[in-house]
């Protein structure tokens, strides 16, 4: 009868929740919504719900043994675990198999070993095991007796069942086309964008004091300027001069009617000044005419003018008389620098004269002109403060200064000129009245002796600063790629007068590069009308990167974070020597400097060239694949993997089932068939192919500054290195590559500089360096007669950006250029990052340039597992991970084994 009342109850149910979805839709569609509209309203009213209760869960919290949720809801240990409360009165026999209740302090000591907690776990098994079927069973024992019932209950059939095929009737042919097939497409879209690296070349300016040179002060007064003829300009006060036209005297002419003419020209400089000007004197005998540029302006002692007119030609008279005639006009129409022509015409019978006198007022302001100082020699300005500094005795001598009165103000062309109407000059021992200025210096600052030091052959070396090359920056100042960036004083340079007798000009010579970035688009589409997907219904929502070229150098960065790490405390096989603590510190650097002769011609932080920026990426990327896979690989744990087992009988299948399917041996060396060697025989193997492959890098690598026979040396002391190398991957690249392109470097140069100094200069060639600035360096006391170059030199470029772009938001700074700080980054430093901010765009550049950038059309199987990896080698050709894995599951029956397998961890 019960079972009868469960079956029916059990009907009904599934009646009522088969065609519950249906007759909700039906009843609630009365304004003829589609289905997909239904759906989508109550995806909304889901996610409000959904949001809700996300609100009031987040409002939690934790005290003791109470969790508190929202509000006033608080959940007590102690009700969900009694056995652990310190109140409870029922026997631990109660709660577990034989009383026997687990410690908590037990198992916290073995959580990290495997082995002993399978221990655990098995003798709890056969405790509740042995408690099956007794009458006084535990909660444990209970629990377990009701899961293990319910694991081998026969499962019910319902390929026959009605309701069953009820239901799969009313999905066919109901709502089959309602929920229609869907399916998701993803694209990638292709854009490109410039980076640039910068690439920063200094130049030096040296002020030479030890030369003369010429300082000129080109000023000039004036309204006019005489241009011809007989003249007098003199001043008549501020503003005022006075301009004589003609012969002055007396009876110089004679004869009877005669015609004398005289012409005085002057230039008009600035007749913008001109405020008034008239005739206001003249003296004749016996007539006169007064032109201005052949225009007649005064005609006396009246009209005529014998014999060209009628009248008496001796008037027995000399006359003297101010005609005060305006001709202010004739000054203000002409062009500055035209002429005016003043023509003096006589008629004369006996003896006689002609002349006269204008006034010109003018505007004082306007009627000077300075056009400032200048010099033959640049630097001549700062050479007189070489004094001043203490750096040389300097002569001055003025060389033209016209007269001036006892007011020290000078008259030039009828101009009164003051100093104060000048521009002030630029040196305290200038007058600003002189017009030329002779200078001489009695030494340079800058040449001498230079100090010793032991080039790279181990000779001693002194030499000597000449100072012939004062300026370094014509190059890159004629070099259209470069652009000017900052002009800064040497260190030391600068005077006690403020004069920077060597400044150092930066100019950035740097291209930019074309970066690839792939944007994702998804899109799903279905053939119902309820666009449902597994649990994504109706709204398809992603979030994508569209940035994948910073993505991946945001990847690298982290990556090389563990090739690029040093750790202090540490004994020669990486294990903590306990007598200090372990600090480690990421990306550090290591400062160096370099000597240039101040205004010579030696320079140690000059490039000798060799470098090759895209070999050594290449090497820098390959390498830390290469050592890692050596290092990883010893007889004690080149493993066999399922593959080889599944050739075998199986005698545990559990244990070798749930191994890696390939294990990390087969992984690196792409191997299909060496497992069924002895594992001793296959980790000579494996490691004698890996350093191939690292050997046949270098060599390549390193031929294109080396010869054959000094690449393979180079390559196999780097793999034998590796073998016990436990400093950084990336200092380890950096220190081989450099001591090979030295090697070769040292033919090459012409100067004689110090090992360090060419290390410096290929590291600078391998964009690895920050500059920091430089600073004379000189045992003589005012003298800069050597400089240092001063810098943070990385073991990659990735590490000098990541320090140059992690500095400014960590407050912290390079040191200074005589005590670089080159520290890195402490993995704190790394955690306190706002990695939004850390642009790595110099280093996707540096990687496109040199063919190493990662996108989405170069990413394939093959270059990432087969043979475009950098484990394949010509002794090991390497397969890609998908044939290898065809190749390897050749002969194997899968389903088998699966059954097998299956059956193996079945209780029963």
């Amino acid at each position: 009868m019960i079972n009868l009342l469960k079956k029916t109850t059990s009907t009904v149910l599934a009646i009522s929740i088969a065609i519950t979805p249906f007759s909700t839709y039906s009843q609630n569609n009365s304004t003829g919504a589609s289905f997909e509209d239904v759906a989508r309203s109550a995806q909304g009213f889901g996610e409000t719900l959904g949001q809700s209760a996300k609100q009031n869960f987040s409002d939690y919290s934790v005290s003791g043994k109470n969790v508190s949720v929202g509000s006033g809801n608080d959940i007590n240990i102690n009700e969900l675990f009694p056995s652990t409360s310190s109140g409870n009165t029922l026997p631990q026999s109660y709660f577990f198999p034989g009383g026997n209740a687990p410690s908590v302090g037990q198992l916290e000591g073995i959580s990290n070993d495997s082995d002993q907690m399978d221990d655990v776990g098995k003798d709890w098994h056969k405790s509740l095991r042995e408690e099956e079927g007794k009458a006084d069973i535990s909660l444990s024992g209970a629990a377990y007796e009701i899961l293990r019932k319910h694991a081998f209950k026969p499962k019910d059939n319902f390929i026959n069942d009605p309701m069953f095929n009820q239901s799969k009737d009313a999905f066919d042919n109901d709502m089959k086309d309602q929920l229609g097939e869907c399916k998701t497409e993803t694209s990638f879209e292709t854009s490109t964008r410039l980076v640039h690296m910068p690439e920063y070349k200094t130049c030096d300016k040296v002020v030479d004091t030890g030369v003369s040179c010429t300082i000129r002060h080109d000023w000039d007064a004036g309204v006019i300027v005489h241009h011809s003829g007989p003249i007098n300009l003199s001043s008549c006060g501020e503003g005022c001069s006075t301009l004589w036209i003609g012969q002055v005297g007396d009876n110089y002419w004679g004869g009877w009617c005669s015609i004398y003419e005289s012409a005085t020209t002057v230039r008009v400089i600035r007749p913008e000044a001109v405020t008034n000007a008239w005739i206001d004197y003249a003296k004749w005998d016996d007539y006169i005419q007064i032109l201005i540029n052949g225009v007649k302006v005064y005609n006396g002692p009246n009209s005529n003018f014998p014999p060209e007119t009628g009248g008496a030609c001796e008037l027995s008279t000399s006359w003297q008389t101010n005609p005060n005639v305006n001709v202010t006009e004739h000054f203000r129409k002409v062009k500055p620098g035209d002429t005016l022509e003043f023509r003096i015409r006589v008629s004369v019978s006996g003896g006689g004269e002609g002349f006269g006198r204008l006034q010109i007022r003018y505007d004082p302001n306007l009627a000077v002109t300075d056009n400032g100082w200048s010099t033959d020699n640049e630097n001549c300005f700062k050479i007189l403060n070489a004094q001043t500094d203490g750096i040389s005795q300097v002569t001055v001598q003025c060389l033209d200064r016209p007269q001036v009165n006892t007011n020290g103000c000078a008259v030039t062309h009828g101009v009164i000129t003051c100093p104060s109407h000048l521009d002030g000059a630029p040196h305290q021992s200038l007058d600003n009245l002189c017009k030329q200025y002779r200078v001489t210096s009695s030494r340079s600052f800058h040449t001498g002796a230079m100090d010793c030091y032991y080039d790279i052959h181990g000779v001693r070396q002194c030499p000597t600063n000449e100072g012939r090359n004062t300026d370094t920056c014509g190059a890159l100042e004629a070099d259209p790629t470069c652009g000017f960036i900052s002009e800064t004083c040497v260190g030391s340079a600068m005077g006690k007068s403020g004069t920077c007798y060597v400044s150092e000009r930066k100019y950035d010579c740097g291209k930019s590069v074309e970066v690839e970035d792939k944007t994702k688009n998804t899109i799903t589409t279905c053939t119902g009308p309820m666009k449902c997907m597994g649990a994504d219904c109706l709204t398809y929502k992603t979030e994508d990167n569209k940035d994948f070229s910073k993505a991946a150098a945001l990847l690298q960065a982290s990556q090389f974070m563990a090739q690029d790490m040093v750790c202090t405390g540490l004994d020669g096989n990486g294990n903590p020597t306990m007598d200090q603590n372990v600090t480690c510190r990421v990306f550090k650097g290591k400062g160096g400097q370099c000597k240039i002769a101040v205004g010579g011609v030696q320079d140690c932080c000059e490039s000798p060239g060799g470098t090759s920026l895209a070999d050594y990426i290449t090497l820098l990327m390959a390498v830390p694949k290469l050592d890692g896979a050596i290092m990883s690989l010893d007889s004690g744990n080149v493993v066999r993997s399922a593959y080889s087992v599944m050739k075998e009988p199986i005698t545990s299948a559990w244990s070798e089932i749930s191994a890696p399917l390939t294990s990390y041996a087969e992984g690196i060396t792409g191997t299909v068939t060496e497992f069924f060697s002895p594992i001793t025989e296959l980790y000579t193997q494996f490691v004698s192919q890996l350093k191939g492959a690292l050997q046949e890098l270098l060599v390549e690598t390193i031929q294109s500054t080396a010869t054959e026979a000094i690449s393979a040396e180079a390559a196999n002391q780097m793999a034998q290195n590796s073998m016990n190398q436990i400093s950084s991957f990336a200092s380890s690249v950096m220190t081989v590559y450099t001591v090979y392109v030295v090697a070769v470097a040292v033919i090459q140069i012409i100067w004689a500089c110090e090992k360090d100094e060419l290390d410096l200069s290929m590291k600078k060639d391998l964009k690895s360096c920050t500059y920091l600035g430089s600073y004379c360096k000189s045992k003589v006391l005012g003298m800069c007669i050597e400089k240092r170059q001063s810098y943070c030199c990385y073991s990659s470029p990735l590490s000098r950006i990541m320090n140059e772009q992690a500095y400014p938001q960590l407050g912290k700074n390079f040191g200074t250029v005589e005590n670089p700080v080159c520290e890195g980054l402490s993995p704190d430093e790394i955690g306190r990052l706002d990695w939004d901010r850390i642009n790595l765009d110099e280093w996707m550049g540096i990687l496109a340039q040199t063919n190493n950038l990662d996108t989405v059309n170069n990413i394939s199987m093959d270059r990432l597992t087969g043979s475009g990896s950098a484990l394949h080698s010509s002794q090991a050709p390497r397969m890609n991970t998908l044939d290898r894995t065809m190749e390897r599951l050749e002969g194997i029956d899968l389903d088998e084994i699966k059954k097998n397998a299956e059956y193996s961890v079945k209780p029963y």
